[in-house]
C-alpha cells in the first residue's frame, strides 16, 4: 500500500498556518504595547472643584439615624436552657 503526500502536505500547511498564527498574535500584542493606547478624560474631571461647603447636604446627613435606639438595648438580657434544666445561662449582649 502506497502512502500518500497529502498528510506531508497537511502537516506542512498546518505548521505554516500555525506560525502565521503566532506572528500575527504577538505583533498585534507588541503594537499594543509600543502604541499608547488613548484615553478620553470625561468632561467631569475637567471642571474646577468648588471649594464652598454645602449646608444643606451636611445637615441632611447629620439628620440621618445610623442605628437606632430601640434595636441596639444593650441592657436586656438572654436566657438560653442548657441540657440540663436546672441550669441556665445568662448573656449580656456588648456594643
Amino acid at each position: 500500500m502506497e502512502k500518500t503526500k497529502l498528510s506531508q502536505l497537511f502537516v506542512f500547511i498546518s505548521f505554516l498556518s500555525f506560525v502565521t498564527l503566532f506572528v500575527m498574535v504577538v505583533q498585534q500584542s507588541y503594537n499594543n504595547l509600543i502604541n499608547p493606547s488613548k484615553q478620553i478624560v470625561p468632561e467631569a474631571l475637567l471642571r474646577p472643584i468648588s471649594s464652598s461647603l454645602d449646608i444643606s447636604v451636611v445637615k441632611g446627613l447629620e439628620s440621618l439615624i445610623e442605628y437606632p435606639t430601640d434595636v441596639l438595648d444593650t441592657s436586656s438580657t438572654i436566657s438560653i436552657a442548657t441540657s440540663s434544666a436546672s441550669s441556665s445561662a445568662i448573656l449580656n449582649p456588648t456594643p
